[in-house]
């Protein structure tokens, strides 16, 4: 199943505050076998490829970062 998840804000940083609980919906949907994407406002953070390794299409941009 392909999976989108629009928000308006994703954690910048390992420990951040701000939707601390998405992470792991996003990994345990890719353990089973989803492809996920996140759609968000695009920050510095998300801007350019990170160790999460998820991909985000930002808000603004139709350019894809990073890939799950």
């Amino acid at each position: 199943m392909r999976i989108l998840h629009v928000v308006t804000a994703f954690p910048r940083a390992p420990g951040d505050i701000i939707a601390p609980w998405l992470i792991e919906l996003l990994r345990r949907q890719r353990a089973a076998g989803h492809e996920v994407d996140v759609f968000a406002p695009l920050t510095e953070a998300a801007a350019t490829p990170n160790s999460r390794g998820f991909r985000f299409i930002g808000s603004g941009t139709s350019r894809a970062v990073g890939k799950i």
